[in-house]
């Protein structure tokens, strides 16, 4: 297998190539796949090594500051990409001089900001540019709910325990829009305009595909706490949520993330919390039993 690697551009890229090399992929996320990467990317290319047996997204975003030129910049909701390939079609011999390649590659296309996915850790022995290692939280749910509960944080099993005190209701089949004004109410969660129409696209596409839904908390017919979460192969991702002071105050955020636990538990599926650097955040993550499998982010 030659260790040539060769950038494709988006319009003579083989799709059908690409998106089984992402499927295929010991390390594939959603976030790589092509009609996402179409959702959250003004435009994106590839490097390709050999015949799509490994390759790397570059995503190209647009902005003000850039007087509105191409730069390649990690997209909005997109939290992972790098090096996607499956390892057991790869020769081990000679395929850490190719994952240096790929780095060398890409950092030779001066990128701004990108990040490289858990499995990609190849990039902490490098020198150039700068890496930030990023705090992401997972669960693997392959025991019983009762198990993955005992792990469970004192505090975490308290809100649990608060929250099945009071009368509150799963919802499904939330629209979009109905997550955006909670997001626009709420004064600590707003986002930028821009990102609320990214939200509805990628959304649609994603449901439509069957690939995700709006979940939501409802307590005395008010909706309090809504999580939008995807479901790709063997893992589910928390993309987005929001939760009303109200749904804070009865732990409805808690009682929302433990539902999805309790529905996937004793299954191979992994449960991606998607962070967080915040603590709070990470804290709260951390409360199910979650544990870090962070990824690095290349800052020039």
């Amino acid at each position: 297998m030659p260790t040539t690697i060769t950038h494709i551009k988006q319009k003579n890229l083989d799709r059908s190539k690409y998106d089984a090399c992402i499927q295929q992929a010991s390390n594939t996320r959603i976030y790589a796949c092509s009609w996402y990467l179409d959702r959250v990317t003004d435009s994106w290319d590839v490097l390709v090594w050999g015949d799509y047996d490994a390759v790397l997204p570059i995503p190209y975003i647009r902005a003000k500051k850039f007087f509105l030129f191409k730069k390649i910049i990690q997209p909005t909701f997109c939290q992972q990409l790098g090096v996607f390939y499956n390892e057991k079609n790869i020769k081990k011999d000679n395929f850490d001089v190719v994952l240096a390649g790929f780095l060398s590659k890409l950092i030779d296309l001066s990128p701004k900001t990108y990040s490289f996915n858990a499995n990609n850790t190849f990039v902490k022995i490098r020198q150039k540019g700068t890496f930030i290692e990023k705090i992401n939280y997972e669960l693997a749910l392959n025991n019983p709910y009762l198990v993955l509960q005992k792990n469970y944080a004192k505090n975490a099993k308290r809100n649990l325990k608060k929250a099945n005190n009071h009368n509150l209701i799963i919802v499904t089949d939330i629209p979009a829009t109905t997550y955006i004004k909670m997001k626009e109410n709420n004064k600590k969660h707003r986002i930028k305009n821009k990102e609320y129409q990214l939200i509805k696209q990628l959304t649609t596409e994603i449901s439509k595909r069957q690939l995700g839904e709006f979940r939501g908390v409802s307590i005395d017919n008010e909706l309090v706490a809504i999580i939008f979460f995807t479901k790709s192969n063997n893992r589910i991702i928390h993309l987005f949520s929001v939760s009303t002071p109200k749904g804070k105050k009865y732990a409805a955020p808690m009682f929302l993330f433990d539902n999805i636990i309790q529905e996937y538990a004793n299954t191979h599926y992994v449960f991606d919390f998607e962070g967080s650097m915040i603590p709070g955040v990470a804290r709260f993550f951390k409360g199910f039993g979650a544990i870090e499998n962070n990824y690095f982010l290349y800052q020039k």
